[in-house]
């Protein structure tokens, strides 16, 4: 009995310890690895958000946009850099994205650094894969 609620223990502690950047659902967001800024500083980020299951799932959307945060990596952890933010005058209820939909939309970074992108999902928040910013 002790050995089976130990083995339960560990399975469900180390469900916890999951990179985020590596969702094991359906959504995802494809981004490059490495952006450089223009002569303006900025550098554009394009990135597109998916859907590889084979039902729809509901995210947050900023009217007719997905509502995609950045976050910077800082001191060894992850930080709100460009926070999904939205207006009030928009909608905002989350919408389907459809079982094999893909969306593709652009964000701006204008700091070098590490990046990812995240996007909140009606299960949880899923997190790109990082990038850098020149």
């Amino acid at each position: 009995m002790t050995k089976v609620w130990l083995m339960g223990v560990m399975l469900l502690t180390g469900t916890g310890c999951s990179d985020p950047a590596a969702p094991s659902g359906p959504v995802y967001i494809d981004v490059a690895s490495s952006f450089s800024r223009n002569d303006r500083g900025v550098a554009e980020v394009p990135f597109a958000v998916g859907n590889k299951g084979s039902a729809s799932v509901r995210v947050d959307r900023c009217g007719s946009s997905l509502s995609v945060g950045v976050e910077r990596r800082e001191g060894g952890s992850w930080q709100s850099y460009k926070p999904a933010f939205c207006i009030t005058s928009v909608p905002m209820d989350p919408v389907p994205l459809e079982a094999a939909a893909r969306r593709e939309q652009l964000t701006h970074v204008q700091e070098s650094g590490m990046y990812r992108l995240v996007l909140s999902t009606e299960s949880g928040s899923v997190a790109s894969s990082t990038f850098t910013v020149r």
